[in-house]
């Protein structure tokens, strides 16, 4: 089998080391994973960046939700995106949609002139488009370098064959990397499926006390996720 980009979603610079040990090539730092992700605090950015040995990908998403902004959001991931371009960090993972489910060309033309020399990802968002090979063109024709999608299905694997007629159809042009519930016991055939040359995937384990202390929030069980870095570890050595 062919070598696989493996890209390990992070939260931390720790999480940064142990997808590292575990054999990635790439990282995605996000917060707030449980909510899908959203932009991490600028000092975390700069820590990431400093302590990573793997190229480190920023997401930029100011909330949770659906990915249709308004212009002052538009704005808050601007401002975002001027420092995080400054930070060391190799790219940065973004999307925004119109209500119609078109992608904001406004929007990502304003990120984009804040972007400076930073990869543009246009993340998962994409699975929400309307006409998704119209906006592989579109997003190729303004830049973007890949765009992050399970094929418009629940997970990547139930997406296969619509990601296999993505990334041949945008081979040249644009990067395809699938994402969606990717494991070890399912990326070897969702590769040999599809062709594709990259994966996007969580390796996650809990730590902390759980009901040790009165709740903060609704979410709030004591524990948190980190990187696993024998679980990235076991995606690498299937894909051997």
């Amino acid at each position: 089998m062919k070598p696989v980009l493996l890209e390990v979603c992070v939260q931390s610079p720790a999480d940064c080391l142990a997808a590292a040990r575990g054999g990635a090539d790439r990282v995605e730092l996000c917060q707030a994973i449980e909510l899908g992700g959203l932009t991490p605090s600028l000092g975390m950015v700069s820590a990431a960046c400093e302590r990573s040995p793997l190229p480190v990908i920023v997401l930029a998403r100011p909330r949770p939700g659906d990915f249709v902004y308004t212009r002052e959001e538009v704005d808050l991931v601007k401002r975002d995106l001027e420092r995080i371009s400054e930070s060391g960090a190799r790219g940065v993972a973004l999307g925004a949609l119109t209500p119609d489910g078109g992608i904001d060309l406004e929007a990502i033309e304003s990120w984009r002139e804040a972007s400076g020399e930073l990869e543009l990802v246009f993340h998962r968002a994409f699975d929400s488009c309307q006409d998704p090979l119209g906006a592989l063109s579109l997003l190729a024709d303004r830049g973007v370098r890949r765009v992050l999608t399970s094929g418009g299905a629940p997970t990547a694997t139930e997406g296969a064959a619509t990601l296999a007629g993505w990334i041949e159809i945008a081979s040249g042009r644009i990067e395809i990397l699938p994402a969606g519930t990717i494991r070890a016991e399912n990326v070897a055939a969702l590769v040999e499926t599809t062709g594709a040359d990259q994966v996007h995937f969580r390796a996650p384990a809990l730590t902390g006390s759980a009901g040790a202390r009165p709740a903060l929030g609704t979410s709030d069980t004591g524990q948190h996720e980190v990187t696993d870095a024998e679980a990235v570890r076991a995606v690498r050595d299937a894909l051997a």
